[in-house]
């Protein structure tokens, strides 16, 4: 079973409303008498951004076109270890004391591109481009934590 919860651009994934989600989730399952794992996987997705690494980068405008974005990606996202807060990390700290032997919890950030939106492609013929705004409304879909659990047999 999963949760997706969106994370917004320039956000930490394991931070925001994410902790009490988790919060919610991991009491419910309790609740539940859960047993097993909970799994949190960070999905970072690919905006077209303006700007530049010195001054740092923003959402482009919704009309520009794809190809004049200034970067294509997620550089608060390139790292390897799973961006979160004090808070956040607290909490995980705090559901594995309290529920140890019955839920263990797991923090990770997907490398792979799994989308569950598609990024929009030029039309054949080149007739249009693709803008800023059709490129990042899938993006924004893609830029998601990802709540999984399954019970121990």
């Amino acid at each position: 079973t999963d949760v997706v919860a969106p994370v917004p651009y320039g956000e930490a994934p394991f931070a925001g409303n994410r902790t009490e989600r988790l919060r919610a989730l991991v009491a419910e399952l309790a609740a539940a008498d859960f047993r097993g794992r909970l799994d949190l996987r960070s999905h970072a997705a690919r905006f077209c951004l303006a700007g530049n690494a010195s001054e740092g980068f923003s959402i482009a405008p919704p009309d520009l076109p794809l190809a004049q974005c200034d970067l294509v990606g997620n550089p608060a996202e390139d790292g390897r270890q799973p961006r979160e807060s004090v808070m956040f990390a607290n909490a995980v700290t705090e559901l594995r004391r309290i529920h140890a032997g019955r839920i263990a919890i797991d923090v990770d950030v997907v490398r792979e591109d799994a989308v569950v939106q598609p990024y929009p492609e030029a039309p054949a013929g080149g007739s249009r481009a693709v803008t800023a705004g059709e490129w990042n409304a899938a993006a924004s879909a893609n830029n998601r934590v990802v709540f999984r659990w399954s019970a121990t047999p």
